[in-house]
């Protein structure tokens, strides 16, 4: 049967339709603001949804000065008149309607042949001739993507990869890619590996298996993400991967209820959220800890699995989960439970260790609390890889069970093995709600410790040292505090281990924020900065006490936003909390504001004279935490060095006790 149609095609009012700009023509298979969001409807009759599937042939006429391209291999090019091009393309795996494509426009064509495990298989770039050399260099490692999908996904299914520059992009079409030239032109390199390294993902998550209802979007977004971060793994190695691991974890749990408006589970997503940040970052973290739980091997043979049983078919989250129950040795329910049906996120970290000999083993007992990041409910079994650090930095690291608020760990060690540190998650197998990272510290300067909200400076060093530094967005234990502090932080903390070797001082900086009911400090700062404390203990042994070796950085003292800044950071557990300073060990520790003049100052800061009465020292702090000027107490202070902006001048007194604090602006000389 023959239907025959026409009509003019539209767009959807946000993103995706038929386009006919800029000299081109061209389709992008979705229209993000329409529900439901299959958009080839748009420009020819079909069941359109995410199940049912046709194979296609394309005769597309064009002006002389152009061709089309479309999903497929081209059959026949001819030319009916003399100014007009004739293009047969035909599709002959069954793809779903969505997926059906067409560009044209003046494009000419680089075309290579990448040797994959698989066979050969032809790459083209297409894009207008002023713009196909950019596109060329951009997409240099393509082939590297290929490799890595290979090896996780198995063999490509289709003829050929292809992508083709257009103004708006970027739309999965099977060998047709809509790619936007403004990122060929304008963006990174790695802005353009992560975009088309998602977009080849989709050849086997969305294009040969997908889900049934956009309510589950994540099983092609989240998993063509993941892909991306698959691809930094094998063209750049196991560092870079790691980064862009925790880079997306970091943010979606800042960022992901505030543009997506609430905190909400991966299944069923919300139709009005189909396309937000929950779907394409939660869910490729969420991939990530399917990994995590099943291990490489059984992730690579079960995702290859997936391709070789549901070729041309779709699933649901309850089909995916059944599916790696029927052919794991693992049973994934609590997985599915915990991270794709239940909203926000969990976390754990380790609360005390200790070593004890029992009938002659060597055992090591950890304390593990669990809690909540806006999640239903907590997880359970959840394989957990620690890693005990002796101090000599040997490494004994094995997995354990984790479940409900409290675990108890028991495992024994290598005899004459002693931890002195113990991590949970220190190669972030699994995304969980903290953000840690870990280094050996060689040098004096800043100490690349990212992700975790603290900014690190070595002053004084003598040896390598390790550190890690692990920021929980979960409130501590907190029932046991001194006296002055009213309440600490519900939201989160940080702890600090470190292996030193030699002598070791750093100091450090993190920022408070409680400016709205949004602001992970709200719930200590609901009056003004003055009373905000940073408390400290070394572990749960001690209780919560101020801090003695900190100072506040008000840049705006009603905005409730601001930096502490930590002039010696040691190992142990810190917060921020409410309350006001105190007594601090024996000692009275008192803080006070002075002014300096003149302020703004061009080149010569004048003290006070009450802070010339006693000797002591200086230091000048920039608005980034950093260090930038430092000496002994005098009457004129030279600041021309600096550059324009707002600083932070701290004095102290040679007995340690008295710290003034100063802010001022420094302008153009």
């Amino acid at each position: 049967m023959s239907v025959y149609y026409q009509g003019a095609p539209v767009r959807d009012p946000v993103w995706g339709g038929f386009y006919f700009v800029e000299d081109y023509i061209y389709n992008l298979g979705i229209g993000l603001s329409t529900t439901p969001p299959n958009f080839g409807k748009v420009w020819f009759p079909c069941f359109d949804n995410f199940v049912e599937r046709a194979t296609f042939d394309y005769y597309v006429t064009t002006t002389a000065d152009k061709r089309a391209y479309c999903v497929g291999e081209l059959v026949s090019e001819e030319m009916p008149s003399t100014n007009r091009i004739k293009r047969h393309f035909k599709m002959v795996t069954p793809i779903t309607t969505y997926l059906s494509s067409i560009a044209a426009a003046n494009y000419a064509v680089s075309r290579a042949v990448h040797p994959a495990v698989s066979g050969d298989i032809p790459i083209d770039l297409i894009a207008k001739p002023g713009d196909l050399s950019q596109m060329i260099a951009q997409f240099e490692k393509i082939g590297n993507a290929l490799d890595a999908f290979e090896y996780w996904y198995g063999p490509y299914r289709f003829s050929r990869v292809g992508y083709v520059a257009t103004t708006v992009g970027a739309m999965e079409h099977p060998t047709n890619v809509a790619y936007p030239v403004g990122t060929i032109n304008g963006g990174t390199l790695l802005q353009n590996e992560r975009l088309y390294g998602h977009e080849l993902g989709h050849h086997w998550w969305g294009d040969i298996t997908t889900l049934d209802d956009a309510r589950d979007m994540w099983i092609k977004e989240g998993t063509a993400e993941y892909s991306s971060h698959l691809f930094i793994e094998r063209a750049y190695g196991e560092d870079d991967f790691r980064d862009a691991v925790k880079s997306n974890l970091s943010n979606i749990l800042y960022n992901a209820h505030r543009n997506d408006g609430a905190y909400l589970p991966l299944s069923p997503m919300p139709y009005e959220n189909t396309y937000g940040t929950h779907t394409y970052r939660k869910g490729a973290a969420m991939i990530h800890n399917m990994r995590g739980y099943l291990g490489d091997d059984e992730f690579r043979r079960l995702s290859t699995m997936v391709f070789d049983s549901m070729e041309g078919k779709s699933m649901n989250a309850y089909q995916f989960r059944d599916f790696l129950n029927r052919n794991s040795a693992r049973n994934m329910t609590a997985y599915f439970d915990d991270y794709i049906f239940n909203p926000g996120y969990c976390t754990f970290y380790v609360d005390s260790f200790r070593t004890v000999s029992e009938g002659g083993r060597n055992l090591l007992k950890i304390g593990v609390q669990q809690k909540s990041y806006h999640a239903a409910h907590l997880y359970r079994d959840v394989p957990m890889e620690i890693s005990a650090y002796n101090d000599k930095l040997e490494r004994f690291v094995f997995k354990a069970n984790l479940s409900g608020d409290y675990t108890q760990v028991e495992q024994e060690l290598p005899t004459g093995f002693d931890p002195v540190v113990v991590i949970l998650n220190e190669k972030q197998t699994l995304n969980h709600a903290s953000l840690q990272s870990q280094g050996i510290l060689s040098k004096t300067g800043s100490a690349n410790i990212p992700y975790t909200s603290m900014v690190v400076n070595v002053s004084k060093i003598t040896d390598s040292s390790f550190v890690n530094i692990a920021h929980h967005l979960v409130g501590p234990d907190a029932e046991r505090k001194a006296a002055n502090i009213d309440l600490i932080s519900s939201s989160h903390f940080w702890q600090v281990s470190s292996i030193q070797h030699g002598e070791l001082e750093m100091d450090g900086r993190v920022e408070y924020n409680g400016l709205d009911s949004n602001s992970i400090d709200k719930d200590i700062l609901f009056t003004s900065e003055d009373s905000l404390l940073l408390v400290y203990r070394k572990d749960k042994t001690e209780e919560w006490r101020d801090y003695p070796h900190y100072t506040k950085l008000i840049v705006n003292p009603t905005d409730r936003k601001g930096f502490v800044r930590i002039s010696k950071l040691i190992p142990g557990d810190y917060a921020l909390a409410h309350g006001f300073r105190g007594n601090v060990g024996s000692q009275q520790f008192e803080t006070e504001k002075m002014a300096l003049y003149p302020n703004p100052v061009a080149e010569t800061l004048h003290c006070p004279e009450q802070l010339l009465l006693s000797p002591g020292s200086f230091e000048i702090i920039n608005i980034q935490g950093q260090k930038v000027k430092s000496g002994r107490i005098q009457e004129s202070i030279d600041v021309s060095e600096l550059a324009p902006g707002h600083y932070e001048f701290i004095s102290r007194d040679d007995r340690k006790l008295k710290i003034r604090q100063a802010n001022f602006v420094k302008r153009e000389n």
